[in-house]
C-alpha cells in the first residue's frame, strides 16, 4: 500500500472563564438580559466570558425576581424570556 501521512495535531487554546461576576458586570447583566428575546445559559457564558454554571445560577436568580420567564425545560437544556422583549414583542 502507500504510505502513511502523519496527521498534523491541532493546536487548540483554552479560554479562561471566570467564576466571580464583579458587580459591574452583574448590574449590566441585570440591566441587558431581560431585553434578549432568547436567552441560555450558554449564550450568556459566551457573552460574558463566565461560566456555565455561574451563568445558569444568574438566570435562575433573575427568573425568581420575575425579570424572565421560563419557555422550555429539558434535562438538559433550559430556555428563557425576557419579560422586557416580551412586552415590547406584543
Amino acid at each position: 500500500m502507500g504510505k502513511k501521512m502523519k496527521q498534523q495535531e491541532k493546536v487548540v487554546e483554552k479560554e479562561v472563564r471566570s467564576i466571580l461576576v464583579d458587580e459591574e458586570t452583574l448590574e449590566a447583566m441585570e440591566k441587558e438580559i431581560p431585553k434578549m428575546r432568547v436567552i441560555t445559559p450558554s449564550e450568556i457564558s459566551d457573552k460574558y466570558k463566565i461560566r456555565v454554571s455561574v451563568a445558569k445560577s444568574i438566570l435562575k436568580r433573575l427568573e425568581e425576581k420575575g425579570a424572565i420567564k421560563l419557555v422550555s425545560s429539558d434535562k438538559r437544556l433550559k430556555i428563557w424570556t425576557g419579560t422586557k422583549a416580551e412586552a415590547a414583542a406584543s
